[in-house]
């Protein structure tokens, strides 16, 4: 039976139809808007498990879910641990616990004219629209070097930003739902195909990768081919009691952009945290896997100042 169930929500008011200008043809566009969404997650404690299960809601109406994910732990200490950690996440990102008192906020100054929440991703991913359009080149940076004078991408973004519907089915297939920051970059800027390396795995319907269609894709493959513990003794480790050289690729930690020879840089989603994945010398997964930047919104920034992210967060 589980235990200790705590429930937490985010809720986005939405946004109404907007009037915007097309920067590629300069033409008036209506920007749909999108009706309020909440996104539900139930932690719970089943002796040496942990249970989550994700729904969401537009309008009042659940619209997926609900979908669970389950970690296994050596005892009972360790679920609690993973637990607390999970909880204190979500409230990073955002969420509240039910039942916890209101977060007194202080009253903000000059209503008529709001300043956007420090968190807010818009400064950001319209700064990544004007850097492309100030290089004339919304690809990959690694692809700048090979492209020919006529490329779509001297010209515009390859693919066309995420649709709502777009956005939802990666989630589901998630079984999580993405940052905001990242839900932004797909739907506001374009569904993957720009940016370092060689450049963003996109959301379901957008730019892929020799690796997958897509992110969700490449973490269901990532999740159902690496072991789980209960599978450990068929791939034991060495004598010293070194892990297994394929262990459990770990939970919310998604592909994000390939540097080529197998390395990539993933976002953890759990955390925030952008890390280096280069497998070639590594004993195990997780031991291949360091941290990269602390903050994915730092990490585009750094981009954007045009620091060289392949060597900052490389081993060498």
């Amino acid at each position: 039976m589980v235990t200790a169930l705590r429930r937490f929500e985010h809720r986005d008011p939405g946004l109404p139809d907007r009037q915007g200008i097309n920067p590629f043809t300069q033409r008036a566009l209506t920007l749909k808007g999108r009706p309020p969404r909440t996104v539900r997650c139930d932690v719970g404690v089943d002796g040496n498990t942990v249970v989550t299960c994700w729904t969401w809601f537009e309008a009042g109406v659940c619209t997926a879910g609900p979908h669970r994910q389950i970690e296994g732990f050596a005892d009972t200490t360790g679920a609690d641990v993973y637990a607390n950690e999970f909880a204190e996440d979500l409230l990073t990102d955002g969420f509240r616990e039910e039942g916890a008192p209101p977060v007194a906020t202080e009253e903000r100054r000059g209503a008529s004219n709001p300043s956007p929440p420090v968190n807010d991703p818009r400064p950001l991913t319209a700064a990544i629209v004007e850097h492309c359009r100030g290089r004339a080149w919304f690809g990959s940076d690694m692809m700048l070097r090979f492209a020919a004078p006529d490329a779509t991408e001297r010209r515009r973004f390859k693919y066309e930003t995420a649709t709502a519907a777009e956005i939802d089915a990666t989630e589901r297939q998630l079984d999580f739902p993405l940052p905001r920051l990242l839900r932004e970059l797909y739907s506001t800027v374009a569904n993957g195909g720009f940016g370092p390396g060689y450049g963003f795995v996109g959301a379901v319907g957008g730019a892929p990768d020799e690796w997958a269609r897509d992110i969700a894709h490449a973490y269901r493959m990532d999740r159902d081919l690496s072991p789980r513990p209960e599978e450990s003794d068929a791939e034991p480790g060495a004598p010293d009691g070194s892990p297994p050289l394929h262990d459990e690729w770990p939970g919310r930690v998604v592909r994000l952009v390939h540097w080529g020879c197998a390395i990539w840089s993933c976002l953890n989603l759990r955390s925030g945290r952008v890390l280096r994945y280069e497998p070639l010398h590594a004993k195990s997964t997780r031991a291949a896997m360091v941290v990269e930047a602390v903050a994915f919104e730092g990490w585009l920034e750094s981009w954007l100042r045009g620091e060289d992210l392949f060597r900052i967060g490389g081993s060498g």
